[in-house]
């Protein structure tokens, strides 16, 4: 007796545990519907501009989203030219050395 009613136990356990498993995996399916394929490189080639800010807040440099391949020369050379220009600021806002 004991044994027939854990084999019932059992198997109702294990059938709602399939239902749950095939309720799970429609729900991620449907969200994942739109989504873009991970495994093409293409995927995540986002046609954004590229902006840098300053610490308070105000826009530097704003690149555009179709210099894409040679993005990475023109920000390099742009935050040269802000690195330069920053430097400048500074040096010219200390006082000359005490003599």
């Amino acid at each position: 007796m004991f044994v027939r009613i854990a084999g019932t136990v059992v198997a109702i356990l294990l059938l709602v545990a399939a239902v749950g498993a095939a309720t799970a995996y429609a729900a991620v399916s449907s969200w994942l519907k739109g989504l873009p394929d991970y495994t093409s490189p293409d995927a995540f080639r986002v046609a954004q501009p590229t902006k840098i800010y300053s610490a308070d807040g105000k826009l530097l440099v704003r690149i555009p989203s179709f210099a894409v391949r040679r993005r990475q020369l023109e920000v390099v050379t742009r935050l040269t030219t802000i690195r330069r220009a920053a430097e400048e600021r500074v040096a010219a806002a200390q006082p000359p050395p005490a003599r």
